[in-house]
């Protein structure tokens, strides 16, 4: 169980941390040279804005989806756990009988 919990919240921790860096930093870097490109090679630059919004709600909507959805998957995973166990106790008992 502890084992579970702690991947739980290191993974809820890099959703958060890596969807909020790459709608920042990462989309901004991407956005920049793909204008670079298409200075240097001469094509048209109106798709690079809409992706760059695109983009930045995707990495926000893993930021704040994410942690939802590994909590869920937590506690099925945890709902798990406790049934073998309670099968488990139940069976001892059932022998000691």
């Amino acid at each position: 169980e502890s084992i579970v919990k702690g991947l739980f919240t290191f993974l809820s921790i890099t959703c958060v941390v890596g969807g909020a860096l790459m709608a920042t930093v990462g989309n901004t870097i991407w956005f920049i040279s793909q204008m670079i490109d298409s200075a240097r090679y001469g094509y048209g630059s109106k798709w690079i804005f809409s992706s760059y919004v695109t983009n930045f709600f995707i990495c926000i909507g893993v930021a704040v989806l994410g942690p939802v959805v590994l909590r869920l998957l937590y506690e099925g995973i945890m709902m798990f756990i406790i049934l073998v166990k309670n099968v488990v106790e139940i069976n001892k008992k059932m022998k000691d009988d």
